[in-house]
This record gives structure tokens, C-alpha cells and sequence, in this order.
């Protein structure tokens, strides 16, 4: 690496060689560097295995200074020595359909799914007899507005420069949606369902979901998203579902493998580093004074959420809140829990700027510029 790290007499290198999420060896290192001044320091050789292998640093104060107190973290860094593509699953034999004129019900392995004929959405999912689902899978191209979101807007006075403003009057938070076609073929185990979002009947995006559900009892989501060109850069694209939770909701366990443990964006996620983390529901969401769109984790490869597993490539937050309540609530009082999770998975996922508080400053690599994006999501309960 040609990172420098400046360090003074009071300074220790800490380093870890993560193995698929287990420490496989580590050790400290005295720093006693002076400006400007360099030392290379030799790792013992370790195997690499199939796995994720990362070279995880930290600079650590082992004791109180004037300014710090003992253990504090100067800096961070990780490198990535190795790292293994998302588990997507091979396509196996597809599981078992029967129709209704109100529904697609399918089932196989202890799972059963069912697809509404009017909505084109799952609006029902079944692990060994139990129910999954409080809201539909469906799309999700919103967030609650973050305070570079608003800019300089107020209350009677929008900025109609800022992208909160450019979403609500693209319509993002009012659309109206429409099943444009439904096509199911049994024999492959397919559902291909394709949506209309429509504002005051001008066309604002259409999505398609290819649905392939498998003899194993799993799903594979194919997701695209075709967004017409007076539309402006949304702020992600994914999906979202209500689910039960099995236990307390604020006790639910999130795992993850990806960047954590605390929130991150897609330009803002250095200092979260890859792994494998644990983490609460509650801590999950982070409070701000303005309640917003809070909690990502991104490059995220699998989550487990109670039964559920969610493989692919892709970022998500799990709340105790929806986006409807964190966008009208104004203060953190404001927030009543709901009595299931939030659960929003997104292929891609707007930057939140911030290099102002007044004008939209979220970098071009990080804006959904683009009128076509598509991705592939897998679900399981095994």
C-alpha cells in the first residue's frame, strides 16, 4: 500500500487477517514513526482458502492524550485480499403453479407464494405454514428526504432546484400504478409481470419483475426499471415488503455480509468496512434530529432477517418505520413504531451529498442518471 500514516511515540498499529468473518491472525505493532517517515512492516504468510480474505488496520492511542482518551482510533483502512462472487443460485426445476381468476398460488418445499392477478405483486409468502408477509413485494423508488435532499426549501417556500422538490412534483410520492400485462408459464416456473407509474396520467417510469420460482423453494427476482427521460434521477431503485417478525421487533437480529457495521452510502461508505456483522433492529437505525431516510448498508452480498435470506448484489435497511412515516415525522418524537418491519432491497441507491447544505451536491458516479437499470435478487427461507 502506498497509504502514510504520520504517528507519534504513543501510537499502536493494530491488524487483523479476516477469514470469512473469523479473525485468522492478527497482532499489534509499535509505531514510532516521525514526519514525514516510512517502515515496512511483514505479515506471516496465511492461505487464502475460497473465501473473503481481508487485511483489516487500525491506529490505535493505547493511551490518553490531552485530547483523546486510551483506545482511541486514530485511522482505519482495509484491504481487500480476496473476495467471492454473490451465492445466485442455478436454475433447478420449477415448482408446482395452480391459478385462480383472482390469483397465481405456487408452491414447493414448504414455501407457498401468492400472486395477485390484479396487482401482479407477491402479496403473500408462506414458510412452513407461516405467513411472511403484512405488505405486498412490491417497487420502492422513494426516500424519506435527507436534509441535502431539501436544500435551501422551507416549509412555504420550495426550492424547485432541490431533489425532494423535483421528486414530489415528478410525482415519485403520488403515482398511480397500473398492471400493463401479467404473463405466467407454469412449465418454467415463471411469472414476467410488468407495472405502470403513472402522475396526473403522464407516465413517470414502468418496471418489470421476472419471477422464477423454484422446485427448492426459493425465488429469483429479475428487477428492470425503465424511466422516462422528463423523469428525474430517482433516488433508488429497489423493492420493499412489510414482514412479520417473530420476536420483539427492536430484538429482531440482522446479519449481513457487506459493509457495516455502521450506516453507509454509496458516497459515503469508506469507513465501513466489509465483513460479517450482527446487528439489532434498533440498532439498524440511526436517530437523527431530523427523521429521514437512515440505516443503509451497501455492497451487500447475503442478509438473514429471521427465516428470511436475501442473496445477490445489493444494499438495504430494516426499520421499524416506513418511508411515509420518517418523510412527515418532524422530530424523532414524531415516530411510532409500526408493528411489523420495513424491509427495503435496492439494486442501486442514490449518494447523499453533503459537500453544502444548499444545493444539490450528490457527485455524478453517484446518480441514477440513467433511464434503464436492471439487477437480480434471490430469496429464500432455508
Amino acid at each position: 500500500s502506498e497509504h502514510l500514516f504520520r504517528s507519534t511515540d504513543n501510537e499502536v498499529l493494530h491488524w487483523q487477517l479476516m477469514n470469512e468473518g473469523a479473525v485468522e491472525q492478527e497482532g499489534r505493532i509499535a509505531l514510532n514513526l516521525q514526519p514525514g517517515a516510512s517502515e515496512v512492516y511483514t505479515l506471516s504468510e496465511v492461505e487464502l482458502g475460497a473465501g473473503d480474505v481481508y487485511l483489516d488496520l487500525r491506529i490505535e492511542q493505547p493511551m490518553a492524550t490531552a485530547w483523546s482518551s486510551a483506545e482511541h482510533v486514530v485511522a482505519t483502512e482495509q484491504f481487500v485480499l480476496q473476495q467471492r462472487d454473490s451465492e445466485l443460485p442455478r436454475i433447478v426445476a420449477p415448482a408446482a403453479f395452480s391459478e385462480t381468476k383472482e390469483r397465481i398460488t405456487v408452491s414447493a418445499a414448504g414455501s407457498l407464494w401468492i400472486v395477485s392477478k390484479r396487482t401482479g405483486f407477491t402479496e403473500q409468502w408462506t414458510t412452513d405454514g407461516v405467513d411472511r408477509l403484512v405488505t405486498p413485494l412490491t417497487d420502492n423508488v422513494v426516500r424519506a428526504p435527507l436534509d441535502n435532499d431539501i436544500g435551501v426549501s422551507e416549509v412555504d417556500r420550495p426550492d424547485p432546484n432541490a431533489w425532494y422538490s423535483r421528486w414530489v412534483a415528478a410525482g415519485l410520492w403520488a403515482l398511480e400504478h397500473r398492471l400493463l400485462s401479467l404473463q405466467v408459464d407454469g412449465s418454467s416456473g415463471s411469472i414476467v409481470a410488468r407495472h405502470g407509474y403513472f402522475h396526473v396520467g403522464k407516465p413517470v417510469f414502468q418496471t418489470a419483475w421476472e419471477m422464477q420460482f423454484l422446485v427448492t423453494g426459493e425465488l429469483v427476482i429479475t428487477h428492470e426499471i425503465f424511466v422516462e427521460q422528463e423523469t428525474p434521477p430517482v433516488p433508488r431503485v429497489g423493492m420493499t415488503a412489510g414482514l412479520i417478525s417473530e420476536v420483539p421487533i427492536s430484538d429482531t437480529l440482522v446479519k449481513w455480509r457487506g459493509r457495516g457495521p455502521h450506516e453507509n452510502y454509496p458516497d459515503r461508505k469508506n469507513s465501513a468496512h466489509l465483513g460479517y456483522w450482527e446487528r439489532s433492529v434498533s440498532e439498524m437505525h440511526t436517530d437523527y434530529i431530523f427523521p429521514s431516510e437512515n440505516g443503509l448498508r451497501c455492497d451487500t452480498s447475503r442478509l438473514e432477517l429471521n427465516k428470511l435470506k436475501v442473496i445477490g448484489d445489493f444494499q438495504f435497511s430494516i426499520s421499524a418505520y416506513d418511508q411515509a412515516k420518517l418523510r412527515d415525522a418532524r422530530h424523532p418524537t414524531d415516530l411510532i413504531p409500526n408493528d411489523y418491519l420495513s424491509l427495503y432491497i435496492d439494486g442501486f441507491h442514490m449518494g447523499v451529498g453533503g459537500d453544502d447544505s444548499w444545493s444539490p451536491s450528490v457527485k455524478q458516479p453517484y446518480r441514477l442518471d440513467k433511464k434503464y437499470y436492471r439487477w437480480t435478487v434471490y430469496l429464500s427461507s432455508r
